[in-house]
């Protein structure tokens, strides 16, 4: 009788673990349309907008820029006032600070898993 459960108990595992893996499956591939449909708005975003303000500076940066930097915060804008900000610039800004609430609020966040397997799970789960 033993064994019989045991049998049992291992096939009720397998079967966990199939599904497991087909969850995981249709999960990256929720991930993968999301970041594409994402990825091809910011794009014509970009597009659309570097179009419309191409050597127009669109903000003051009100910190002297380090002068490694002149390159992205005046990249398409005549002159020399580097104190000046392109299009391009505040648009790599706002999509780095946006990118996660513009992912929810259009839905197209993927549930969290959870914090990952900790190396030492067994041992503190041992304790």
């Amino acid at each position: 009788a033993g064994g019989a459960a045991q049998r049992a108990k291992l096939k009720k595992l397998e079967r966990a673990a199939a599904t497991l893996a087909e969850l995981r499956r249709g999960l990256s591939l929720m991930r993968l349309r999301s970041q594409a449909v994402l990825g091809l708005s910011m794009m014509l975003a970009y597009r659309l907008l570097s179009s419309a303000f191409y050597g127009v500076p669109v903000a003051q940066i009100p910190f002297p820029v380090p002068t490694f930097a002149h390159g992205l915060t005046h990249r398409g804008l005549q002159g020399e006032d580097y104190g000046e900000c392109s299009m391009a610039f505040l648009y790599l800004l706002s999509t780095m600070a946006l990118r996660q609430n513009l992912q929810k609020a259009l839905g197209f966040a993927v549930p969290a898993l959870g914090p990952p397997p900790s190396m030492f799970g067994a041992a503190a789960s041992a304790r």
